[in-house]
């Protein structure tokens, strides 16, 4: 499903390692909410650090 508000063609962060998610053999880590901080920050590897 495409919505509206975004452009064609847009990435969002789930699919961005480190951003979105990180996983190695000790943790795993998901998350959602404003991608472009998620992104900026690579908030999911801080997390699983």
């Amino acid at each position: 499903m495409v919505h509206e508000l975004d452009p064609l063609g847009r990435v969002g962060d789930s699919c961005i390692v480190g951003a979105g998610f990180y996983a190695d053999k000790n943790v795993a880590v998901t998350g959602t909410g404003n991608g472009d901080v998620f992104v900026k920050k690579q908030t999911c590897v801080r997390v699983a650090q």
